[in-house]
């Protein structure tokens, strides 16, 4: 079933805006209170008991002050694919006991930028004053990329808006199955859909309120059909007993969804979060075993798998990936060149490196 909030507040500046009336077209019959200070509403329900929880009930529309486009966050120290984000909205409705943005956002609202057109004109420069660079780019860092688009609508006007751009991607990044407003489009040769997946366990277990596996692939392979790309993260990938047989076993339900000859590129990363985030993931999910691994807190300040845990994990599931394609392009997520050589065999020398691999694959 798809997300409806309890409530809609929306800030005085962005009340008129035309992205605020689409969005209430959406939302008939939710209470709206229009307020003047969003601080002063994200201070409140900061103060209330499980924040998090609270605030993924109350949808926020207001205008971004900064930047909309920037590179996703990397450290010297591992190995980044030179992917760029799009910021439109903070917070996401779904309840992953792992998330990252729990213990990194100061904000429990779910909230959406109204002022779109400043994104997309902030978005057009930087992209015709490069016109020699070629960008990836995705909406998933801070929300989840559709999760929401029943309400913002904000695909019907990313998917024209790229058929128009000749040096870019855009990527859906989702744990949902929310692609109705997807199917309704086309062309969309450059834009690309991409799921996170998991073990069974792990999905069932610790992904709360996301689509099934089974729904992701299904919606996976209706895309497909439809002209997108696809693409599949399998991140965070968790240590525990029987994760191999587990993850061998989801990988062979991808595959048998998804031929492999049809998928862009799949991604790699392990378990990681910042020190902080173990309190709130045990008091949030006292079921949840997930803080307690065997850890080492990373150069970039996150908790992070021994390296030996992290590189048999990667080794043993690119293995499998191997017994289905030689060709499918795969590669890590925010690790260190040595891991890449005990997975791969190569040591990537610069990000360029990563980001021609994986450009040179999406013009195939």
């Amino acid at each position: 079933m798809n997300y409806t909030p309890s409530k809609i507040f929306i800030t005085e500046e962005a009340k008129n805006d035309t992205q605020t009336g689409r969005m209430l077209e959406r939302m008939p019959g939710i209470p709206v209170e229009i307020i003047q200070d969003e601080k002063a509403i994200i201070r409140h329900y900061n103060d209330k008991e499980d924040a998090f929880t609270q605030g993924k009930r109350m949808v926020l529309l207001t205008r971004h002050k900064g930047k909309f486009f920037k590179p996703c966050p990397s450290v010297t120290d591992y190995v980044c694919c030179n992917y760029q984000i799009f910021h439109l909205a903070v917070g996401c409705n779904f309840d992953c006991s792992y998330c990252i943005l729990q213990a990194y956002l100061n904000n429990p609202i779910l909230t959406f930028y109204t002022n779109i057109e400043d994104a997309l004109s902030e978005l057009s420069s930087i992209l015709k004053e490069n016109p020699k660079s070629y960008y990836r780019i995705g909406t998933g860092e801070l929300t989840d990329s559709l999760s929401t688009d029943h309400l913002t609508g904000f695909s019907e006007i990313l998917v024209p808006f790229f058929q128009n751009i000749s040096n870019a991607t855009l990527e859906f990044k989702t744990k949902s199955d929310n692609i109705d407003n997807l199917l309704k489009m086309a062309p969309k040769e450059k834009v690309i859909v991409g799921w996170s997946y998991n073990s069974e366990k792990i999905s069932q277990e610790e992904e709360h309120k996301t689509a099934s596996l089974e729904k992701r692939l299904i919606a996976a392979k209706k895309v497909l059909d439809a002209g997108y790309k696809v693409t599949f993260h399998l991140d965070p990938i968790v240590h525990y007993e029987g994760w191999e047989k587990d993850y061998k076993e989801s990988l062979d339900r991808l595959f048998d969804a998804i031929p492999p000859e049809k998928i862009t590129w799949i991604s790699m990363g392990s378990l990681r979060y910042l020190p902080k985030l173990k309190n709130v993931m045990t008091e949030r999910f006292p079921k949840s075993k997930l803080a307690y691994g065997e850890f080492v807190r990373g150069v970039d300040d996150k908790m992070r798998y021994f390296k030996d845990i992290r590189t048999e994990m990667f080794q043993a599931i690119q293995s499998h990936i191997r017994s289905y394609s030689k060709d499918l392009a795969l590669f890590l997520c925010m690790e260190s060149q040595e891991v890449w050589q005990k997975t791969f065999g190569i040591r990537p020398t610069s990000i360029e490196e990563v980001s021609e691999k994986l450009d040179t694959q999406l013009i195939k």
